[in-house]
Formats: structure tokens, sequence, C-alpha cells
């Protein structure tokens, strides 16, 4: 998901089509532009943009991921719900509800590189949050990570090139949650691979594979840029 707003590569284009008045959030792939506005989401058609697809009745729908086969878009509520959509039919596939004793619904999700799985942040009870593996074909848990770990995650991503995700959140130091480092979490997808330590805090973000950066916002919205070893970068 983006951390960069209503950006898109035409944007004067989209601008002028008027398609980002209500829009709380953007992304696209070759084939379609969707916006999302809260209460529901709209799939528009490239290159001229017209309008293929409205999907509403939803609520606190602001973001969304789109496999890396371009397939299906998936949109999670933070009413708790997560839906899948086919972009090849655009009709709903599937509408799972998510647990409701969670503390919130807006942690990160994507897609694995093979398009098979969609992994989903959700923040438990304790605030500390586990990871949920759902297998696409079935649209079933596959696996659960994290559940007997200190950590309060906010974001995960996929790297193609790596192969591996990676997650910015904290890790709780100590009893009673008192203290926590941040981190940023290499993840092969069922292992964790690395952690980096970082001095400031993370939640949302991007990873640019060209530069090899994050481009990542705080609690505050603030933007910054940070290599992989979690040092500054200014440009």
């Amino acid at each position: 998901m983006s951390i960069l707003g209503l950006y898109c590569q035409e944007e004067e284009k989209v601008k002028k089509l008027g398609l980002l008045s209500h829009a709380e959030s953007v992304i696209e792939n070759a084939c379609f532009l969707i916006t999302f506005t809260g209460s529901g989401v709209h799939v528009f058609k490239k290159p001229e943009y017209n309008e293929a697809a409205c999907f509403s009745g939803m609520k606190y729908v602001y973001d969304g991921v789109i496999s890396p086969d371009g397939k299906i878009l998936a949109v999670k509520s933070r009413a708790g719900w997560l839906y899948f959509y086919s972009l090849e039919t655009l009709t709903l596939m599937k509408q799972i509800s998510l647990d409701k004793k969670a503390q919130g619904h807006d942690g990160g999700y994507c897609f694995s590189g093979d398009n098979k799985y969609l992994y989903n942040i959700m923040l438990g009870w304790n605030f500390c949050t586990t990871v949920h593996k759902y297998d696409v074909s079935t649209f079933a848990i596959a696996d659960t990570f994290f559940k007997d770990k200190q950590y309060t995650l906010h974001d995960i991503g996929y790297v193609p090139s790596k192969k591996l995700f990676w997650l910015c959140g904290y890790e709780y130091i100590g009893e009673f949650h008192k203290e926590y480092k941040n981190i940023i979490m290499w993840f092969d997808g069922k292992n964790i691979v690395d952690i980096v330590y970082v001095e400031f805090e993370m939640h949302r973000a991007e990873f640019n594979e060209k530069e090899s950066c994050f481009v990542f916002s705080n609690f505050n919205g603030q933007e910054n840029i940070c290599n992989e070893k979690g040092e500054i970068m200014i440009l």
C-alpha cells in the first residue's frame, strides 16, 4: 500500500478527469487505476480511465493491494473485513470477517511474489501482532506467524528481487511493554531472516528496489528515506 497518498503516474491527466476528488488513496498497475474513498472502491480502466467497476457498501476502506499478476485486488476494511475482488471479471470473490476482538484492522497486508498467498497483519488485545497467511485459492488461513513474539508490526511489503518480505514496527523489551526498539524485519514467508534496529519510527513504508531504500512515514505523517541498514539518507 502506498504512503504517497494520491500520487499516480499520469497525475495531471487523472486530476483533470476529477478521479481524485473524493479519493483517500490510489493504487495502480498497467491496466487499472483504483481509488479508495472510505466507503467504496472505484476501478478505472487505462488508458482512457473509464470507470470499469464500483464496489460499494463498505466502511473504512482506505487502501488495497493488487496481486503481482494483476488478477486479484485485496481490500481491508478497518471495520474488520477482508475483501478479494477479481480484476478479470470485476466481481467479488470472497468476503472474510476478521477477528472482532482485535484492537484494530489498520495493519499492512500484501501478496506473496507467486500470487498464492496474502499476508495480513493483525493487532491483538495485548497490542502485539500476528501475521495471518491466507491461501488465495481457498481463502482459508494457511498459517499464522509471531503468535508468541513481542512485536507490534505496522506495515509489510514484498521485494521480488530479494524474494523476501519486509515488515516495520516495534520489538518490545522487558516486561509490560515499557521499553521497545524500532525495527525493520526481513522475513522469507516462514522464518525471520534478519532484524535491523533503527533509531526512528516507521508506520507506513514502501521499498524502492532500484535505489534499495525505504520511503517511510511516522504516525504524524512525516516522510523520510532510509537505506536497508536503517540509515537516514539525504538526497
